[in-house]
């Protein structure tokens, strides 16, 4: 008992987390304390980090100090922005944890943070996909191509989400789509006029390879390969260098390894970079499942033709002639 003006030990506090007068506060329960913009960005940037080199982190204690710090600059952050990287990191650590519903939530908060961004709402379709939300799935994925119809991942990603939620014929023209921008991409990036020269730019060739990292097929591997190969400027074959070291398919290796020895600058940077992804974690190329409509539909040459019409084995892409025009 305490009594007025009486010394005593100290008492601990009850159970119930009744203050105590006189107890020490517990810096867990305190308030936390005021962060600025640079500070809210850098947290974000170290749990940005660490998700992307610790595969086990959603599955550790690790998780909820992420959760708490996260949710913080999701909620008080004044950048937009900003807090919408925080829900998407969020709701890649749910996902981790397989509590789909929690990264459902966490991409839905992305998505009214930032709704011009295409970003939010592909990763929300996704995750109402894997939930069988499918219908829901299709919706967010349309606002996704809408906002950004130059990806072709979000054509095959309206396909399916269509698809499967009963939609075949709107799946099946999303499919159609897909086709026929891919198909316009190589074009880009392979065709010449009559008297040899390319069609578009440097600058426009190199977006062609860089939009085409998403198509990994044997058809645009060899068209990738081909303007790697036979490319003039540096800028364009660098590109597709990276573009081959992103989708890390198996038949680059050969043409690259036969270019690392002669690269230079950043081509030889990217040439390295590639090879060394795909020796890392090595991918065999795999058309995505159509359709059978889709081909026909999209009037699309088959994917082991080259862009100039000669047929290519799955193991070693073959290159067009150089002296030669290739065809649509």
């Amino acid at each position: 008992m305490l009594v007025s003006g009486c010394e005593s030990a100290p008492v601990e506090p009850a159970s119930t987390g009744s203050k105590v007068v006189g107890a020490k506060a517990d810096p867990e329960l305190a308030a936390p304390k005021p962060m600025t913009e640079d500070q809210f960005a850098q947290l974000t940037e170290q749990w940005r980090d660490r998700v992307a080199s610790d595969p086990t982190l959603p599955n550790t204690a690790d998780f909820f100090r992420a959760k708490k710090d996260l949710s913080r600059v999701s909620n008080e952050a004044k950048d937009i922005h900003l807090r919408a990287n925080a829900s998407l990191l969020l709701g890649l650590l749910y996902e981790g944890r397989t509590d789909v519903k929690g990264a459902i939530a966490q991409y839905q908060h992305a998505a009214k943070l930032v709704p011009d961004d295409a970003g939010p709402y592909m990763a929300l379709a996704l995750a109402l996909g894997s939930d069988k939300q499918f219908k829901d799935a299709a919706q967010a994925q349309k606002t996704a191509t809408t906002l950004d119809p130059d990806n072709l991942e979000n054509w095959l990603v309206l396909g399916e989400m269509l698809v499967k939620s009963g939609d075949k014929e709107a799946g099946v023209a999303a499919y159609v789509d897909y086709e026929r921008r891919r198909k316009g991409l190589i074009d880009g990036l392979t065709l010449k006029n009559k008297k040899g020269d390319f069609l578009v730019g440097p600058p426009e060739r190199v977006g062609c390879a860089e939009a085409l990292a998403s198509a990994t097929d044997q058809g645009t591997a060899i068209a990738l390969t081909y303007a790697f190969k036979s490319d003039p400027e540096p800028s364009v074959r660098s590109a597709a260098a990276a573009v081959m070291g992103v989708q890390r398919l198996t038949i680059y290796k050969p043409a690259l390894e036969a270019a690392l020895p002669t690269a230079a600058g950043e081509v030889k940077e990217s040439v390295a970079w590639a090879l060394a992804e795909i020796e890392r974690d090595p991918v065999t190329p795999k058309r995505p499942e159509l359709p059978p409509e889709v081909a026909e539909a999209a009037q699309e040459k088959p994917p082991q033709e080259t862009p100039s019409g000669e047929t290519a084995s799955e193991e070693t892409p073959s290159d067009a002639p150089k002296n030669e025009t290739p065809k649509p």
